[in-house]
């Protein structure tokens, strides 16, 4: 999702969206738990996104870690760098988990979403214009870096509901 769509967002409400995420990606997986012999298996299936349904979690989870750090960065240290990831999504790569379970990814977006939003209610009103430096990038502001975890994190929301909707009818 554009990171357009959010340039506008206030941190308060950045914060409810925040913390309404992890319900919000556990409601289609319990719809499946409902309804299919064995979700996990359909969570690892590759769907029309081009990831299994779990991906899109863990990516979610790992991207609010990476960018909850970077926003604390910003709004905490003079002149911080950050990793070119935070602005360029195609540079974020996260080590293949095969022992944790959709569910268990979930818990952890839930921890990691929790953390981001802490940042996010800490931070006073006039520090969100601060910039970091991104390593071969240029340089960005806090608000920028919020913008940009909700874009991932809704844009991955979506790909998730329908992506399981897709291999639930696909599976039947």
């Amino acid at each position: 999702m554009d990171r357009t769509a959010f340039s506008k967002l206030a941190p308060a409400d950045a914060v409810a969206a925040l913390r309404s995420f992890p319900r919000r990606f556990r409601a289609p997986l319990r719809n499946a738990e409902r309804n299919d012999p064995d979700p996990e298996e359909l969570a690892d299936t590759v769907a029309p996104s081009g990831r299994s349904p779990r991906e899109v979690v863990i990516d979610t989870a790992r991207s609010l870690a990476l960018l909850g750090h970077a926003v604390d960065q910003t709004l905490t240290h003079d002149e911080p760098t950050l990793h070119p990831a935070v602005l360029d999504r195609s540079r974020r790569e996260w080590p293949a988990e095969t022992a944790s379970t959709v569910a268990e990814e979930i818990d952890l977006l839930e921890e990691e979403a929790g953390s981001f939003a802490d940042v996010v209610e800490r931070a006073p009103a006039n520090a969100w214009g601060r910039t970091a430096k991104v390593a071969d990038d240029g340089s960005t502001t806090a608000h920028e870096l919020l913008t940009e975890a909700m874009a991932t994190v809704s844009g991955n929301l979506r790909d998730f509901e329908a992506d399981l909707a897709a291999l639930r009818t696909r599976s039947r």
